[in-house]
C-alpha cells in the first residue's frame, strides 16, 4: 500500500510539472508573437494580426525589374503593397516591422543600394530612400541584420499599438529599382516578405 502511495505520489508531480511546463509555454506565446504579411489576416495568439492587401510577396523582377525615376514610380501602382496592422487582444504591444529578403536558387537578388521605398503610415510619409539606408537589426538572434520599416521599440514617433481595429495602423510601402542603377542588375530580382515581431506591454 506505502508503494502505491509512493507511485501516486511520483504521478501527481510529474503532472504537475508539465501542467507548469504548459502554462509558462502558453503565457510565452500569449506574450510574444510573430507574423508574416499574406494575402489574408493572419492572427496569431490572439492578439495582432496583419492583413497585406493583394500582394502575398513583395517581387521586383520581369519586366517591373528597371530603373525609374520617383515620378514614373509613383504614377504606377504595380511597386505599392498595402497592409494594416492590428491589435486583436487586449494588451498593448510594441512591434517592429522587418522587410525579410528572400534569396531564390538560381537568381541574383538586386543590391539593396539600388532599391528605393517610400513608406507611408496613417497618409503620413515616414521614409523616401533607399533600402541600404534604412536602420537594420543589431540585436542578435534570427532578425540580427534585417531591415526595419518601422518599429515601437526603436522610434519615438511609433507608439505602441493599442487594441480595437479603430486604432489600427494602415501602411502603404513603395519599391523600385531607383533611376541611378545600372545594367549591372540586369536579370536580378527582388523578392521578400513583411515580418512583424511583436510583445505585449503595460505601456501606454
Amino acid at each position: 500500500m506505502k508503494k502505491k502511495v509512493q507511485l501516486n505520489n511520483k504521478i501527481l508531480i510529474v503532472a504537475c510539472v508539465l501542467l507548469v511546463i504548459a502554462i509558462i509555454g502558453t503565457a510565452y506565446a500569449l506574450y510574444m508573437q510573430v507574423l508574416y504579411g499574406n494575402e489574408t489576416n493572419t492572427i496569431v495568439a490572439g492578439t495582432l494580426s496583419i492583413n497585406l492587401h493583394e500582394h502575398e510577396y513583395i517581387d521586383i523582377s520581369g519586366k517591373d525589374a528597371i530603373p525609374l525615376t520617383k515620378e514614373t514610380a509613383l504614377s504606377q501602382t504595380n511597386n505599392l503593397y498595402n497592409f494594416d496592422l492590428e491589435n486583436d487582444g487586449n494588451i498593448n504591444s510594441k512591434y517592429t516591422i522587418y522587410l525579410e529578403i528572400e534569396e531564390e536558387e538560381g537568381t541574383e537578388s538586386i543590391p539593396t543600394n539600388c532599391i528605393r521605398y517610400i513608406l507611408t503610415k496613417n497618409n503620413v510619409a515616414r521614409t523616401d530612400q533607399l533600402l541600404s539606408e534604412a536602420p537594420t537589426e543589431q540585436n542578435t538572434g534570427e532578425n540580427q541584420g534585417k531591415i526595419i520599416l518601422d518599429s515601437s521599440n526603436y522610434d519615438s514617433n511609433s507608439k505602441v499599438l493599442v487594441p480595437g481595429e479603430e486604432n489600427a495602423n494602415k501602411y502603404s510601402l513603395r519599391l523600385w529599382i531607383d533611376e541611378k542603377a545600372t545594367t549591372a542588375i540586369a536579370n536580378h530580382v527582388f523578392k521578400a516578405k513583411l515580418k512583424i515581431v511583436a510583445t505585449q506591454t503595460d505601456v501606454e
